[in-house]
């Protein structure tokens, strides 16, 4: 019935339509061409949204989100792990700042003590002895076996360390007079909580007011006002101490022996007006040392 078929191209056009023997073929040839154009789109429509929905692409695009966020978190922890180190790092600083400053006190303490332990050395060599006869170990056994007494309160150990005829005579201040000064024999130490006798000790050396108080408060004032035993300073046949106030232990005692228990300073703020001492004075001409005397020392105005 016809002599040429209708071909289409890729593109969907009508081509060539020969010898079409009447205008109803060249309607047929024109709707052909329209489904033809249809189905190509539909065709694209369908390679593009296969391609949009591409499971392996989709699978790829999650999996670099995931990685992602892992990194994002493990950043999040070193960033929080060097602030972690940075705070102990600062923490070591001040440590280090603190030992290195206890390491300079102590070895300002050191110093000081070695200084102490010089010249507690320099008070036991016999080219530093006055005028006493004797100085040692008997000595110092005697001396810290008092003030043991003293700080216990052990008023009998104390008398029996006192001579009955000779007595102990007490001085409030380093400049003493053993000619005027209280002396206290074994049976008024040992029975001094029930003497109510006032005695005029010495006068202030400030305002040269007599110092007058019963033996208990005299001891409490000036024999045991400290703990003489933690003394940092000791000195055998030495004066130690150093004040405004003539020193005449050596002379008044000429032929005894002493021991200085001194404290240079107990408040810095001070700067040494606080020191205190306490020297025994001890008669070693017999066997055993004989307490004759007890001297209390402080800076005075």
């Amino acid at each position: 019935m016809y002599d040429k078929y209708v071909v289409f191209g890729t593109s969907g056009s009508l081509q060539q339509c020969n010898n079409v023997i009447n205008y109803q073929m060249i309607d047929f040839c024109i709707e052909e061409d329209k489904n033809m154009k249809k189905y190509a789109l539909f065709f694209i429509m369908v390679l593009l949204v296969t391609s949009c929905t591409n499971p392996t692409i989709e699978t790829d695009v999650a999996s670099a989100n995931e990685t992602i966020d892992i990194l994002n978190n493990k950043v999040n922890d070193l960033t929080k792990d060097v602030e972690d180190v940075t705070k102990i790092n600062l923490l070591l600083e001040a440590e280090v700042l603190s030992v290195t400053e206890a390491k300079d006190a102590l070895a300002e303490e050191m110093a000081e003590l070695e200084a102490d332990k010089q010249l507690i050395a320099e008070s036991n060599s016999p080219e530093s002895a006055l005028t006493g006869p004797y100085s040692g170990q008997l000595l110092m056994e005697a001396a810290l076996d008092v003030l043991d007494a003293i700080n216990h309160n052990d008023l009998i150990v104390l008398a029996s360390y006192v001579d009955p005829t000779e007595g102990l005579r007490l001085h409030p201040n380093q400049y003493i007079n053993t000619s005027t000064a209280v002396a206290l024999s074994p049976t008024d130490i040992i029975d001094m909580s029930t003497i109510p006798t006032t005695y005029t000790w010495g006068t202030h050396p400030g305002s040269g007011d007599p110092l007058d108080f019963i033996i208990t408060d005299y001891f409490a004032e000036y024999v045991a006002d400290e703990d003489y035993l933690a003394a940092p300073i000791i000195g055998q046949n030495t004066v130690v101490s150093s004040g405004n106030m003539i020193n005449n232990i050596s002379t008044q005692y000429p032929t005894e022996s002493f021991v200085e228990f001194h404290f240079p300073q107990f408040d810095p703020q001070y700067t040494g007006l606080d020191w205190k001492s306490l020297t025994l004075v001890f008669d070693v001409t017999t066997s055993i040392p004989v307490l004759v005397g007890v001297v209390h020392g402080t800076w005075t105005p």
